[in-house]
C-alpha cells in the first residue's frame, strides 16, 4: 500500500491494520476522491485485515459549513454514492474512530463499528443547503428505524454522542481522546 499517494489522508499500517487519518478534512468534500483510492488499496492488500478511519477532529480547510455558494448537487451526490457503495462492498471490517464532528454522517455510517468521543455532535447538514441527502435515507433507517431517521434527516436537528448511541447510529461512546485506542482494541480482536 502506497501511503504517500494521498493528499487528505495519512495512512499507517500496524500489524495488518490500516489506520487512515484525515489530515485536514475539506468542507468542499474534495477528500471523497481519495476514499475510493483508499478502499481499492485496502481491498488489494492481502496483508491488511481491518481499516480504521480517524482524524475527524483535525482542523478543516475550505469553505465554512453552510457556505456552499458553488455547490453542484449532482457531482456531489455522484461522488457520495460511489463512496458509499465502495465502503459497503469492502470485504474487510471498517472501524470509524470519530474524534471530531463528521459534518455529515454518510461516511461514518458505512463503518462496521463506529466509536465516537463524547464531545462529538451530529446532524444532517444537507437541510441547511436546501437539499435532501442522497445517502442518509438509505443508511439511517437501518440503524435508527424509519421514524427517527425521518426526524433528523428532514430537520437537520443536532444531537450529541449519547443520543447517537441511543439511536443506534454509533456502536460506543468513549471519552475525548480515546476513540483511536478503542478502535485499535476492536481491530485486534
Amino acid at each position: 500500500m502506497d501511503s504517500g499517494s494521498y493528499e487528505f489522508l495519512s495512512v499507517e499500517v500496524r500489524n495488518g491494520v490500516a489506520i487512515a487519518t484525515m489530515t485536514h478534512p475539506d468542507y468542499d468534500h474534495s477528500e471523497r476522491r481519495e476514499w475510493l483510492q483508499l478502499l481499492t488499496d485496502v481491498a488489494g492488500d492481502e496483508d491488511l485485515r481491518v481499516l480504521i478511519i480517524t482524524g475527524w477532529g483535525n482542523p478543516r480547510r475550505g469553505s465554512a459549513p453552510g457556505a456552499f455558494e458553488d455547490f453542484e448537487p449532482f457531482p456531489y451526490y455522484d461522488r457520495a454514492a460511489h463512496s458509499v457503495r465502495a465502503f459497503l462492498d469492502l470485504d474487510k471490517p471498517v472501524i470509524m474512530a470519530l474524534d471530531g464532528d463528521p459534518g455529515v454522517l454518510t461516511i461514518p455510517l458505512t463503518g462496521d463499528i463506529v466509536i465516537t468521543e463524547r464531545q462529538v455532535r451530529f446532524s444532517d447538514n444537507h437541510v441547511r443547503l436546501g437539499a435532501a441527502s442522497a445517502t442518509q435515507p438509505f443508511l439511517w433507517p437501518l440503524s435508527t428505524g424509519l421514524m427517527r431517521a425521518k426526524r433528523y434527516i428532514l430537520t437537520g436537528e443536532s444531537f450529541d454522542a449519547e443520543e447517537a448511541e441511543r439511536l443506534g447510529l454509533v456502536t460506543e461512546v468513549v471519552e475525548t481522546g480515546e476513540a483511536l485506542a478503542r478502535a485499535l482494541q476492536y481491530a485486534n480482536q
